[in-house]
């Protein structure tokens, strides 16, 4: 029994020799206390470059096979702790100083109370380079659709290349059939000039590839010797160690040679880097061509659209429905949107009184291809004002290039305003000689009228038999006062203002009306007066100023119900240039339609009989002559504002203006953040932004650490394009994590993106800045963002 087991002990003992050896992957067996081999199978030899007699009784490290000391020590550390380590990858160093990646697995067993572990390592540099090639080709295609040129695109392609081979001097040449040239859209190198355009097909390296079709490795100068010899080739150029080209090929036929050299060191190319410049070259040689038919479009593009957006007409381009499709930016303008905003169909712009006869002849240009049908009428701009526009169909839908009705738009507003001023400017002219002459026969008689109730007045005296006439008399004298009122805005109307204008105290001029207005204003609402201290001086006629608040005042008081329960604001304040005056009432409001005509003579929205239409168009002209301005806002159901604005008189003092300033300590200071992965940024907005507590990262990952550690920032101002992690990528990861400091983010950009970078700005609408940015520029937008965020 014993010679059996003996026998059987040795047959497996033979059974695992032979499968220790024949398995292909590397295998060892180490003491784990030292790391000292005690047997290795002969994929170990072949993968390490080391015979048996050098490996056994040696560790690893002796043979200098770690390329990385520390991830030896981790391979203990883990069968110390664990008993065990899977797939630990790892770079190993042949005898021939060669590297290679390996995938290693190890166990410890125990033998004779001895600790051992087996360790088995998989040679998988071939499967990572077929990796790397397969991303440089994804990556590759993703360069060709980027925005950039053809220049940036084949640098991206360089470093690409880069990634999966030594690439120091590298370049592109492209083949034109028609001229026999060659051009180099892409020259790297270390001691050779770029060549200057178009070069005649010579003999060089580069045309004998082109005209084999065949790539071509040279690491040998006898080999190089040998092919100038043939007439192969001219020596041309500085002299290299390894030179490698491959053809470009695209769509069966060769476009230009791809090449690359190493001119120093003892680095050269092999076969395997012949073989994976030849894999990705196809992707290059079709992203070149991409990229020319993709420039060739958008130089064509940019022709078109320079002469469509340079022209004094607007553009449009419809859809069979009447959906505008395109609009240029004249067009645009015309109708009050911004710069490539949307515009949705043409039938809702048109005013309700011409929408009926454009459609039809739009409908007229849908029946008549090719043939301009011109129509006339109103459109409706963003703001709800009106535009006259000319406009001609021209029905282009038959053309494959077009496929829609060009509209081409001329803005008439302005000749017709100017039409009808001409016309109202000789209806006024009549009226004011009629106005004068009418206050001047109006006055005569309202002389005497009042004088007359004057007298009566006193007659009435302080007696009781003239008490129940002392009301009529005074409803008498207040409807004298009222026509006296009336007459002088005739003549204001009819001519200039006489007054002189002089420094005058704001609140004096707007206690007086108010007092006059007050039994215009008590039964209807509450007046309050809300003055700011010390405004200063405004330079005005103090009568005409009088004047206009009376009657806004008055207008307030008639927006009112009679019922009561109303209030009337009258408030004064001032900025750095100017005093504001401002009546509010909580009255019912004015329609949308008539703020645009409010200050148009003669026009009421008042019943019959209660106003003359005059008063506001008197107002806005005193104001105008006092050098100020007035404005309105209202909203229906709410109430109306009158703003009057009028500049401060030269000489006198100003008051600041309200709002915080990047001296306001309520902004100074505030924490703010710049990320960008060039340092020279950070410090430059240090600088700009030194009024605040700053602070610059060079990277996306190490402001999100911050921000998850804790820290808060008013402003962050990061770059939008950053190696690993890109601006987007930490605006989409503080949308998930910290909302409110993604609201605070504005991005920088040097304007070459790619398309989600260009989607990215159109569609999360994030404040952006072009690169180079204003120092000026700078600071407001950020004073802005910190007033508007808080």
């Amino acid at each position: 029994k014993l010679g059996e087991l003996a026998r059987a002990a040795g047959e497996n003992a033979e059974r695992f020799r032979i499968a220790f050896n024949t398995i292909p992957d590397a295998v060892s067996i180490s003491r784990l206390s030292d790391g000292v081999n005690v047997a290795v199978n002969d994929g170990y030899c072949q993968n390490s470059g080391w015979g048996q007699s050098d490996v056994i009784g040696h560790t690893s490290l002796e043979l200098g096979l770690w390329v990385d000391p520390a991830l030896r020590t981790k391979l203990f550390e883990g069968l110390r702790a664990d008993g065990y380590v899977r797939e630990l990858e790892v770079p190993f160093r042949r005898r021939d100083g060669s590297v290679f990646a390996a995938v290693c697995t190890a166990r410890v067993f125990e033998v004779g109370g001895e600790r051992y572990f087996l360790t088995v390592s998989r040679d998988i540099t071939g499967q990572r380079r077929a990796e790397r090639a397969q991303a440089a080709i994804y990556r590759i295609a993703e360069a060709a659709s980027g925005r950039g040129t053809l220049q940036q695109m084949l640098a991206e392609v360089h470093g690409i290349v880069a990634t999966l081979m030594p690439a120091p001097n590298f370049y592109i040449a492209l083949h034109d059939a028609a001229t026999q040239t060659l051009s180099f859209p892409y020259f790297v190198d270390e001691i050779d000039p770029a060549p200057p355009g178009p070069q005649k097909m010579g003999r060089g390296l580069t045309e004998h590839v082109l005209r084999s079709g065949q790539p071509y490795l040279l690491n040998d100068e006898q080999q190089f010797r040998s092919l100038v010899e043939q007439g192969e080739v001219e020596d041309l150029g500085a002299p290299s160690v390894s030179w490698i080209g491959v053809p470009l090929r695209a769509q069966d036929r060769t476009v230009g040679v791809l090449a690359a050299q190493i001119y120093f060191g003892d680095t050269r190319y092999d076969p395997r880097d012949t073989d994976l410049l030849q894999f990705v070259s196809t992707q290059i040689a079709s992203a070149i061509e991409k990229k020319q038919a993709e420039l060739a479009l958008r130089a064509n593009e940019e022709r078109f659209r320079a002469l469509i957006e340079s022209t004094s007409d607007g553009i449009c381009l419809l859809g069979v429905d009447g959906a505008i499709h395109y609009s240029s930016p004249m067009a645009s303008q015309m109708l009050g949107y911004a710069r490539g905003e949307v515009l949705a169909n043409i039938a809702s712009l048109l005013h309700p009184e011409d929408a009926a006869a454009i459609q039809l002849k739009l409908r007229e240009a849908l029946d008549r291809p090719s043939v301009p049908v011109l129509a006339q009428g109103r459109v409706q701009r963003k703001d709800g004002s009106h535009a006259y526009i000319e406009g001609v169909f021209t029905n282009l839908l038959h053309e494959s290039a077009v496929g829609g009705i060009v509209l081409n738009l001329r803005d008439l507003t302005d000749r017709k305003r100017m039409e009808a001023q001409l016309m109202m400017s000789d209806r006024m002219a009549s009226v004011g000689i009629l106005a004068a002459g009418v206050a001047h026969e109006i006055n005569n008689p309202l002389a005497y009228l009042v004088g007359n109730l004057a007298l009566l007045e006193e007659g009435l005296g302080a007696t009781p038999a003239g008490e129940p006439w002392r009301e009529a008399l005074h409803a008498a004298q207040e409807g004298a006062e009222r026509v006296r009122q009336i007459v002088r805005d005739l003549k204001t109307f009819s001519r200039a203002d006489e007054d002189r204008p002089l420094p005058i105290e704001v609140h004096r001029v707007l206690d007086a009306a108010a007092n006059i207005a007050q039994n215009e204003i008590r039964h209807r609402a509450q007046l309050n007066r809300r003055y700011a201290p010390d405004l200063p001086l405004v330079l005005v006629s103090e009568a005409r100023l009088g004047q206009v608040v009376l009657n806004l005042l008055a207008n307030a008081a008639q927006a009112m119900p009679e019922s009561g329960g109303g209030n009337i604001d009258l408030i004064a304040r001032a900025t750095a240039t100017e005093v504001i005056i401002e009546v509010r009432d909580t009255g019912a409001g004015i329609r949308p339609e008539h703020r645009a005509r409010l200050f148009d003579p003669f026009f009421t929205t008042k019943p019959v009989g209660v106003g003359t239409g005059l008063g506001l168009y008197i107002c806005q002209q005193i104001v105008g002559s006092m050098g100020g301005a007035i404005s309105v806002e209202s909203e229906l159901g709410k109430g109306t504002t009158f703003r009057v604005a009028l500049p401060i008189a030269p000489g006198t003092a100003e008051r600041p203006a309200p709002g915080r300033t990047l001296a306001d300590p309520a902004v100074q200071g505030s924490r703010i953040l710049a990320i960008d992965d060039e340092p020279q940024i950070g410090t430059v907005l240090k600088h700009t932004l030194k009024a605040h507590q700053f602070t610059a990262v060079t990277s996306a990952a190490e402001a999100l650490e911050r921000i998850r550690g804790g820290e808060r920032f008013h402003v962050i101002i990061c770059d939008l394009m950053m190696p690993q992690m890109t601006g987007m990528d930490l605006h989409a990861a503080l949308l998930r994590e910290f909302p409110d400091q993604a609201r605070r983010m504005l991005f920088l950009t040097g304007g070459a993106f790619t398309a989600r970078a260009q989607n990215f700005i159109e569609t999360v609408g994030v404040p952006h800045v072009q690169k180079p940015f204003e120092v000026a520029a700078m600071r407001n937008l950020v004073a802005e963002r910190l007033a508007a965020l808080g």
